[in-house]
């Protein structure tokens, strides 16, 4: 029994000290959650000053660039948590989770990883962390536990008792998988323009793909030029480049271009 002790006391200062670091969150999840939300606004406004990958990595919602959809979700938080809607909260952080999940998806099938865009998407995760609320269903009957993994809210004024916000986690996902348009090229590369003069209108249209940097291109590019005025003569061929960022310096050399 005597060597038992120390372990049922050392137990109970650990449940002790979970529970206190429980009850901070719960007293700070209102200034937390304003935080982190602010530092993610914070973060897309220095998206601008990305030199690196993230300054071709681009992406729109409906049209809309990705930056002020980003800028704007995180005001909704904001308002949400400053008037302590947090079952409002909850539901657009559960979003938030299946649209980060597409994006890093993107960045990943691409392989380029914009920090700010992780660092948005870890203020996201963190806020939800912040904001979860242990689900009653799981009192209720352990097999919903999958089910209501991420938390659940009420939302009485819309008569929704108990919705699992996998739920919403999984629509925002496939709202953003068939509205959501991105691109990996740099800004000038999206806007491709003819090197050579060649008619507006033709009835075939050459496009060549090419780096400012790369050996190879520069030798294709070198033979393929004769080949090229050959089909510019005929008078119904439209040549168009675009410059795609193979190398580590296209981007910044892309930025001093006038």
């Amino acid at each position: 029994m005597r060597s038992g002790s120390p372990s049922v006391k050392s137990c109970g200062s650990k449940d002790v000290s979970i529970l206190r670091i429980i009850e901070f969150v719960k007293k700070t999840r209102n200034v937390s959650t304003v935080i982190l939300a602010l530092s993610g606004i914070v973060m897309m406004f220095y998206y601008d000053y990305c030199d690196a990958m993230c300054s071709y990595l681009q992406g729109a919602i409906w049209g809309i660039n990705l930056k002020w959809v980003g800028i704007v979700y995180m005001f909704a938080i904001i308002a949400f948590a400053a008037c302590r809607q947090f079952s409002f909260v909850r539901i657009l952080l559960a979003a938030g989770l299946g649209v980060e999940v597409f994006l890093f998806s993107f960045q990943v099938q691409n392989s380029v990883f914009c920090p700010f865009c992780l660092f948005f998407a870890l203020a996201v995760i963190s806020a939800f962390i912040v904001n979860y609320e242990v689900p009653s269903a799981w009192r209720e009957n352990r097999r919903k536990m999958w089910l209501f993994f991420l938390g659940e809210v009420d939302l009485p004024i819309f008569r929704i008792h108990k919705l699992p916000l996998l739920f919403v986690g999984i629509l925002g996902y496939f709202i953003v998988l068939f509205t959501f348009s991105g691109s990996v090229l740099p800004a000038y590369g999206q806007n491709t323009t003819s090197t050579f003069p060649s008619p507006d209108r033709g009835t075939c249209e050459v496009i060549l793909f090419t780096d400012y940097f790369c050996p190879p291109c520069r030798v294709i590019d070198a033979k393929a030029e004769p080949v090229i005025k050959e089909l510019l003569a005929q008078g119904n061929v439209k040549i168009t480049y675009v410059d795609v960022p193979v190398s580590r310096a296209t981007p910044t050399y892309a930025k001093y271009l006038p």
